[in-house]
């Protein structure tokens, strides 16, 4: 892997954060699991809970083998651990939709954003795994389009309320955005521009919930 010195620890910190997004991917379609009403939806929550744990083993694996002496404590991702209470919270409360919203639609889609950021980049370092990437970027995309489809259909049907959704989207939106902010020194240093990516990241989203 062609990797130079000064871009290994920036790129760990980075594969460690989304190893932490795939954790708390994986927690939470194991939670929506158990909130959906039919059969196939259960499926494909715990189908993706499968893949998440896969994908945080991966980028677990990749970090350690870049930095695992230099890496020291887990970097803090403190908008991160935001992002999972309001989830939980969503989830105490049963309502799927937001959790859709919340996990689905904007945290993988931000997810999804990284990591085509970082396939190029991979590639270009000759990283390897090619097959395992793109079946990891393959996943999310799914995952995201998903959530996309069920969010708009429970909107539709009216189980839930777009109103309250974009209220509710702010906040998550909020952090994510935040989270970007906090790893715009470590995507400085592998040459990806934050502001970029934020605009990539916004323009994923539906329409309706950032106007």
């Amino acid at each position: 892997m062609l990797v130079h010195g000064d871009e290994r620890l920036p790129l760990a910190r980075l594969l460690k954060f989304m190893e932490l997004g795939e954790r708390l991917a994986q927690s939470c379609a194991t939670s929506q699991a158990l909130l959906a009403r039919d059969a196939r939806t259960r499926r494909f929550f715990r189908r993706q809970a499968r893949h998440e744990a896969l994908h945080a083993a991966v980028f677990q694996a990749a970090s350690d083998r870049l930095a695992s002496r230099h890496l020291g404590s887990p970097p803090c991702f403190g908008p991160l651990d935001l992002y999972r209470r309001a989830i939980e919270q969503a989830v105490f409360r049963g309502d799927l939709a937001e959790t859709l919203m919340g996990q689905q639609v904007i945290l993988e889609g931000l997810g999804e954003v990284i990591l085509r950021r970082m396939e190029v980049g991979l590639a270009k370092r000759e990283a390897g795994f090619t097959r395992l990437r793109r079946t990891l970027l393959r996943q999310e995309e799914e995952h995201h389009a998903f959530g996309l489809r069920a969010l708009e259909g429970a909107i539709a049907s009216g189980e839930a309320s777009k109103d309250v959704l974009k209220i509710r989207g702010r906040e998550y939106i909020e952090l994510a955005t935040s989270l970007i902010v906090r790893t715009q020194d470590m995507l400085s240093e592998i040459h990806e521009d934050a502001a970029d990516l934020t605009a990539e990241f916004k323009a994923r989203l539906p329409q309706w919930l950032t106007s």
